[in-house]
């Protein structure tokens, strides 16, 4: 009696085996994914310019891509409230952590450390 039961059971894991569904459902892959900084990596003490990034996977450049940007060393660069713009506060050298986040990325995101100079 239970051999009843298990037969339908593989006999349909064998026909989605077979009919390549098991890759349908499979985790989604990436192909490579470059983040480039693009703005100045030198600036004056009180320059406010904007962040510029771009980000390309396998070649296609991604619109409006979403960055995580944070400042090593707040008070020699600051981030605006939405960090799209760099606001150079005191003279020195920071690195800004440049994330790309994108929905199929689950343990973690493609990241530069770009350093900046700020000069008086």
């Amino acid at each position: 009696m239970r051999l009843w039961h298990i037969l339908p059971a593989f006999g349909c894991s064998a026909f989605v085996v077979g009919c390549g569904l098991a890759e349908v459902f499979g985790s989604p892959k990436i192909g490579n994914v470059v983040v480039t900084y693009t703005g100045p990596t030198t600036v004056s003490v009180n320059d406010t310019i904007p962040v510029a990034v771009s980000v390309t996977v396998d070649g296609a450049a991604v619109p409006n891509p979403h960055l995580f940007i944070t400042s090593l060393y707040p008070s020699i660069i600051a981030l605006s409230s939405t960090s799209d713009t760099l606001i150079a506060l005191s003279r020195g050298f920071d690195t800004l952590k440049i994330q790309f986040a994108a929905s199929i990325f689950t343990d973690s995101f493609p990241t530069i450390l770009q350093p900046i100079k700020v000069i008086p």
